[in-house]
Order: structure tokens, then C-alpha cells, then sequence
């Protein structure tokens, strides 16, 4: 999530907590230099965006691409805070976050806005799923490779941030890179094609799948799906014609007299169904705004399950059986980044470890890791997850 996104997804509140905190920029006639992530208020009286509040999304020098003529500027899409300054092109430089009456509807003078505005930190909500979660304990237990808990973390040669970063994190990125967890929402079938917004905290679309139930969409029967069904579950031509419309009152039955005539039919009406069905899906596919979805189809009557790999960096999201594999890649990363550094140091100290050893050791596990994510991916029959 960028600055931006999170602005527009937060209260009106603390977009102007922010821009307070930043300095109540102004925008005038004579401003001539934009600096990117920067909120301004606009200050041109004539100008249709008076009393706007806007984000820099790129940086703009005026001395070199020439002033912008406030005056000419409008809002073009509310909802997506975009502006255009003629022929209805969409500028790259500003979005709106508050409206003019948006923002003067925020009473600034009282006792809770001050009081909240004075402890308000700009962007520390921000949460782009970038930051790792690890508990202390399992912390600890991935520096048992340097000495721990005998060697002390200060007097170790990174922090706990670097190492976090360094060693951690891309760790945490490949197991999930690979088993990714998954979450499903449910959505209903609608007659045609239809779209599907991509959760915030989901990347990817892994699969789809439907419940399945009768009944009719908009009216119309679904017609092949029926024609199956009808057969498997009454053994029989109890139509007055194919269109999908059942008039027989009769209690389901067979036709068949003998238990291996009766799986033979039941399976060759499988067969149609499975035949005439068609589920599918497409993408994701990105918006301009950039918001992703899947377009989904289904020639059968019932409700999506669609699954969505999740954007994680919590160790908590590891398998349990995994944690060991995922333990095994962070201490070769470790070695690996502690053993660069401290080989720059290397003596004729006899007995001294060979530091470049670790670094060998590291690339050696690390292949042998991948392989296990590979083998675990392909007995699971689904690439990057498995449902």
C-alpha cells in the first residue's frame, strides 16, 4: 500500500493530521516546486480546486515543465481523487483527498481534533504487508547458529532490524512464494461473465470451484446442467422436451435392475454433466486505479468458491511441519550474510573458523530447501499452494 492508497483509504481526520504535520503546505500563483508525497492546500481563489487538498504522487518543477495553470483545473473523478487541467487527460502529479467541502466540514478548532492532531504520528498506521512478524522466542532460536543465548545480541555485528531484513524476511518471502496461505470468499453465479474484486490483502488467484445447487438465475433455467442432473438423479426421459423444464411428479428412480447397470448409468450421467459444465476463470486483471479482480464464468447454477493466495510476512502463517524448512533457510541466510563480513576479517590465528565454509554451507542448504518447496508444491498438484 502506498502513501496515497492509505490516504485515501483513511478518515478525512487524518489526512488533515498529516498535512499538518507536514508542514500546512499551500499551494499558490507562484509556487513553482512540488515535491512528491507532500500534501498541499490549495490557495487560488478563481480556480474550481480552491480549498482542495491534494497529494503529490510525482514530483513537478515548474522552471522545468513550465507553471500549471490552476485555473484550469477540475476535479475529474471523485472517487478516485483524479484532476485534469484540459482535454480531460488525468494528471500524474496530483489526486485529490479532500474536497473543499469535505475539508471545511472538519472542525479544526475542537478540543478532540487538537488533542488528536498532537499525538498524531503521519503514516505510522501504514502496514504495505512489508514488515516481518516473528515472536522473541522464535527470534532467538534463529540465532542459536552464532552462539545464542551465549553470544549476546548487542554484541553481535547487525541489529536485530538488519537481520530481520537481511536474513528473515527473504526467508519468509520464498516459503510463502511457494505455499502461500490461502483464503476463499464465496460469491454467487450470475447468468453472464461476471467480476470479481481481488481482497487487499490477497496477490494472486490460485483456483476456483463451485457449489453447485438448482434452481434458476434471472428466470432461465440452465438447460445442459438440468438435462444431466435429471438423468442422474431419475434414471430416465421424463421430459416433454430438452429445454430444462421437469414435468414428471413421479419419486426418483431407475430404470436399471441390477447395482452394476445402476453405477454404469448414474456415472455415464456424471459424464454429461461433467461434459456440458464450464467454470473458468481469468486473470487478475489491474484497474486504473489499481485495484485488481478475476472475471469468473459458469454455465451452472450455484456460488463461487474462490481461492486467493495471501500476502503474509507473519512467521505465525508458517505450517507447523514447514517451520523447521523455513528455520533451515534463515540460519543458512544468516551464515551466509555473517560469514561475508566477518571473512573480511580473517587472520592466521591458527584454529580460526573459516568463514568461507558458511558461505558454501548457506548456497548448499538453501538449493536443498527450494527442492523440498518444489517437491511439497508438486505432491500438492496446484503450483504456489495448495487447496
Amino acid at each position: 500500500m502506498t502513501k496515497l492508497e492509505y490516504l485515501n483509504n483513511s478518515s478525512g481526520v487524518a489526512r488533515i493530521y498529516t498535512w499538518k504535520k507536514l508542514g500546512s503546505n499551500h499551494i499558490t500563483d507562484s509556487t513553482a516546486v512540488y515535491n512528491q508525497d507532500m500534501i498541499y492546500l490549495v490557495e487560488v481563489p478563481n480556480s474550481s480546486l480552491n480549498n482542495y487538498l491534494l497529494y503529490c504522487k510525482q514530483e513537478y518543477l515548474s522552471y522545468q515543465n513550465g507553471p500549471i495553470d490552476w485555473l484550469a483545473g477540475t476535479l475529474f473523478d471523485n472517487d478516485y481523487g483524479e484532476i485534469t487541467f484540459g482535454n480531460n487527460i488525468v494528471s500524474p502529479y496530483f489526486a485529490v483527498l479532500l474536497t473543499s467541502n469535505e475539508y471545511e466540514s472538519i472542525d479544526q478548532e475542537s478540543e478532540w481534533f487538537i488533542r488528536g492532531y498532537e499525538s498524531f504520528i503521519p503514516y505510522e498506521t501504514l502496514n504495505d504487508n512489508g514488515s516481518v512478524i516473528i515472536s522473541d522466542a522464535d527470534y532467538r532460536r534463529c540465532l542459536v547458529c552464532l552462539g545464542s543465548p551465549f553470544v549476546k545480541e548487542d554484541e553481535l555485528e547487525y541489529t536485530r532490524e538488519e537481520i530481520t531484513e537481511l536474513a528473515i524476511k527473504p526467508a519468509l518471502e520464498e516459503y510463502f512464494h511457494w505455499l502461500p496461505p490461502l483464503m476463499v470468499t464465496e460469491v454467487e453465479v450470475m447468468t453472464d461473465g461476471q467480476e470479481v474484486d481481488m481482497p487487499s490483502e490477497a496477490y494472486n488467484c490460485v483456483g476456483l470451484s463451485l457449489q453447485q445447487y438448482g434452481g434458476s438465475v434471472s428466470g432461465n433455467i440452465l438447460s445442459p446442467l438440468f438435462y444431466g442432473m435429471e438423468q442422474a438423479l431419475y434414471g430416465g426421459f421424463n421430459y416433454t422436451n430438452l429445454s430444462g423444464t421437469y414435468y414428471s411428479s413421479a419419486a426418483p428412480k431407475t430404470t436399471q435392475t441390477t447395482l452394476n447397470n445402476v453405477l454404469s448409468s448414474h456415472a455415464s450421467a456424471q459424464a454429461i454433466i461433467n461434459y456440458t459444465r464450464r467454470v473458468h476463470y481469468e486473470g487478475p486483471y489491474k484497474r486504473h486505479d489499481g485495484s485488481q479482480f478475476v472475471r469468473v464464468y459458469s454455465n451452472t447454477i450455484g456460488s463461487y468458491n474462490i481461492w486467493w493466495a495471501k500476502k503474509s510476512l507473519d512467521f505465525n502463517d508458517v505450517k507447523y511441519e514447514d517451520r523447521r524448512y523455513v528455520f533451515d533457510y534463515i540460519e543458512a541466510n544468516i551464515k551466509e550474510l555473517f560469514g561475508y563480513l566477518r571473512r573480511q576479517a580473517q587472520s592466521d590465528v591458527p584454529g580460526r573458523i573459516d568463514y568461507n565454509k558458511w558461505v558454501e554451507e548457506a548456497n548448499s542448504k538453501r538449493e536443498s530447501i527450494q527442492e523440498i518447496y518444489r517437491q511439497i508444491v508438486k505432491g500438492s498438484g496446484i503450483l504456489r499452494g495448495s487447496l
